[in-house]
């Protein structure tokens, strides 16, 4: 079955069959919000215990989906969903969000996340309850009890292999407290995710204000408690460092106006931002993911240079990458020289984790140009204008493998199911039974379409 959606293109991947051969499309309603209920658990019905033990192969793919239809029955957050959807949220999903709203506000996010204060502005939830991050981790759990396997394991050949714990907010920011007062920090969240999944969970941040005591403090314990151990080596850990960030833009904005002090002051503030981020996680360097790659990576994303748009091209990220550097040098080279140093305790340690920064930056043209800041930014430039006519012809016309695939889905803080390829978001029917079920929340990036995929 062939699905439409971006007016009259066809989906017809044949890897997706089972995925999208249950989706229509419907013109997108407000909901209203419903009353919960937790009735007794039900039983598993006798046919579908039959044809587990019947098939006996431990992935999904092997099944057929319909023939399970009540393995879910008594698992409170898949209340009210049948199996097919539960299907369809596995093999999609990419992040359950912890957390709404970003400090870094980049120009160039896909997800063009709002700062913190306007949640509470607009009376938004901004985090997730933690009652409903550990059903959502235990209900897969229990799935996978009754299953024999984990559901996560490889359902399709392009299925997410990892798990974002954000969407819209900084990795740095997040961490969740229960009824009781008990915090869990990132890799405590990840750890509960990971043992639903069996995925790598994702870590990411494109840095936290310098004099920010609070995170800093939190950041330092993250970094102790996963680098002495491999017990989180399923964390794959990311630092942004991109000329689209609103302080390195703020500095690009005064160059061009000419005012040359103030374009200074907020590259410095960067610079000295960025160097405290890589010699707070310095320690993760060396160490290797469950995957036997690096734990630690670099998200350098640029523009050509043949856009001559000044601030944001590889040559002014090189630049900027070379001063980060040299900062990180005199931090290491400060940390050395005391009595108790928190992170270089010598000159091989600071050579060798200066070695690897270099090994692991590399730039990546790929920047997403569904944002408005971007773009609306760029927009009078015939150089940009031709480049964002082509990138968006190849993404939404001529490569329908790529992005028009569907591939990434997100759950929402009120337990909604969204789906994305980064240029277009839709909703779904699919909601998970969150306390904050029917709690308003933000809008879903600026490319949310008015449109909801239906899943039977």
């Amino acid at each position: 079955m062939n699905i439409n959606s971006i007016n009259g293109i066809q989906y017809s991947n044949l890897q997706n069959y089972k995925c999208n051969n249950r989706l229509h499309y419907a013109k997108y309603s407000a909901l209203t919000k419903d009353t919960l209920s937790f009735g007794q658990s039900a039983k598993i019905p006798p046919k579908v215990l039959k044809y587990l033990k019947q098939v006996n192969e431990k992935h999904l793919i092997f099944y057929d989906i319909e023939k399970l239809e009540g393995l879910q029955n008594g698992i409170e957050i898949f209340k009210g969903l049948s199996f097919p959807q539960i299907y369809y949220l596995i093999s999609k999903l990419n992040g359950v969000i912890t957390k709404r709203g970003c400090i870094n506000n980049c120009i160039h996010c896909f997800a063009d996340a709002k700062p913190p204060f306007y949640m509470k502005s607009h009376h938004l939830i901004d985090k997730i309850d933690f009652e409903d991050y550990e059903n959502f981790c235990n209900g897969f759990k229990e799935l996978n009890q009754r299953l024999g396997f984990t559901a996560f394991e490889q359902t399709f050949i392009d299925s997410p292999e990892t798990k974002a714990l954000f969407y819209d907010s900084d990795s740095s920011m997040i961490y969740l407290q229960d009824k009781n007062g008990k915090t869990y920090d990132y890799a405590d969240l990840s750890k509960m995710m990971h043992e639903a999944t069996g995925n790598l969970v994702l870590f990411d941040t494109a840095g936290w204000n310098i004099n920010d005591k609070i995170t800093q403090k939190r950041m330092e314990d993250l970094v102790n408690k996963v680098s002495n151990t491999d017990e989180y080596n399923f964390i794959q850990f990311f630092i942004s460092i991109n000329p689209f960030h609103s302080i390195y833009n703020k500095s690009v904005e005064f160059a061009a106006n000419g005012d040359k002090a103030n374009s200074k002051k907020f590259r410095e503030i960067y610079v000295d931002r960025m160097a405290n981020v890589l010699y707070t996680m310095s320690p993760l360097l060396p160490k290797k993911n469950s995957c036997k790659e690096p734990q630690l990576r670099f998200i350098a994303r640029v523009l050509p240079n043949n856009l001559y748009t000044s601030g944001y091209m590889y040559n002014d990220l090189l630049k900027l990458f070379k001063d980060i550097i040299n900062k990180l040098k005199n931090l290491y080279d400060n940390d050395i020289r005391s009595t108790n140093p928190k992170i270089v305790k010598n000159i091989w340690q600071k050579n060798k984790y200066l070695e690897l920064c270099s090994e692991l930056f590399k730039t990546d043209n790929n920047v997403s140009l569904s944002n408005t800041k971007l773009v609306n930014k760029l927009k009078e430039k015939d150089e940009f204008n031709n480049y964002w006519r082509k990138v968006i012809n190849i993404h939404l016309k001529d490569d329908p493998d790529n992005a028009k695939h569907f591939r990434f889905g997100f759950i929402d803080l009120d337990g909604r199911f969204y789906m994305t390829n980064y240029y277009e978001t839709y909703p779904t029917n699919i909601v998970l039974n969150y306390k904050n079920k029917g709690l308003p929340t933000a809008k879903m990036g600026s490319n949310l379409v008015d449109k909801m995929i239906m899943v039977d």
